[in-house]
């Protein structure tokens, strides 16, 4: 039942709990949840104990899925972890992060340590600079550079957060 939840096969998910006792842990709704698959997280909510891990709502926030995100936030207890706002950073989703950043604030980061992948995401180093200035470090500026792929993010971060 894990992997037919995790992959999107809600008639499979529904056939195994009626056909099966086994082989449905908390990965079933962790896994549903970061691929986005409310009505499977929806349904197992309602028809299964197992329940998730922190593990649903940081992966949620990896890919982008803020709908699930607010969902779990307010039908589940587990919340998320400190790795939440990291992960919405790595993929680059404002959206997200804005709303983790109000819902909760308890996590904000204290170092972002990897750069590679973002250079096309000038609208989360502006995010990171408003909201998250402790992480606009020395390392991360000279990360920032290694990967000299965004020239206008590099200018910006030169222009506004020069190194000491």
């Amino acid at each position: 039942m894990d992997v037919a939840a995790s992959r999107g096969h809600f008639d499979v998910v529904k056939w195994l709990h009626a056909n099966r006792s086994e082989g449905c842990t908390k990965a079933a709704m962790d896994g549903a949840a970061a691929n986005g698959h409310l009505d499977i997280v929806q349904w197992l909510r309602a028809n299964r104990s197992e329940g998730c891990m922190t593990k649903a709502m940081d992966e949620a926030a990896l890919y982008g899925h803020l709908n699930l995100i607010k969902w779990l936030s307010a039908n589940r207890s587990e919340g998320c972890s400190a790795k939440v706002i990291k992960n919405a950073v790595d993929k680059g989703h404002v959206t997200v992060l804005n709303w983790l950043h109000h819902q909760y604030p308890e996590h904000a980061p204290m170092v972002i340590d990897r750069w590679a992948g973002m250079e096309h995401k000038f609208e989360v180093v502006l995010f990171l600079h408003v909201h998250f200035p402790q992480v606009i470090t020395p390392e991360f500026l000279a990360n920032v550079r290694q990967y000299d792929v965004n020239r206008v993010i590099s200018a910006w971060l030169a222009d506004n957060c020069p190194s000491p």
